[in-house]
């Protein structure tokens, strides 16, 4: 469910402020690390009450998951804007 609503706000919001859909290197970056940022926000406070970890161990837990999950959400979200690239339509 994140991954789809935080896509299509960034896609959007890239859209509106950039007139492009197209994603930069720089721009796929911090795409990514928002995303994640996003994520530990989300399952912080939930894995701390699931597993019983205290502030410090689930942010440890979640930002070592973070920084393997960045190199994969930068990649998955390339080929996935390759594979199924958004249309462009011009402008009215």
């Amino acid at each position: 469910m994140w991954n789809y609503v935080y896509n299509l706000a960034f896609d959007h919001a890239l859209r509106r402020f950039t007139g492009r859909v197209y994603k930069t290197p720089g721009e796929r970056i911090w795409h990514a690390l928002a995303f994640e940022l996003g994520m530990l926000v989300i399952t912080l406070v939930p894995v701390m009450w699931w597993m019983g970890y205290t502030l410090s161990a689930a942010l440890t837990m979640n930002v070592a998951l973070m920084l393997f999950y960045l190199v994969y959400t930068y990649a998955y979200n390339l080929a996935y804007d390759l594979i199924f690239p958004i249309p462009v339509h011009p402008q009215a």
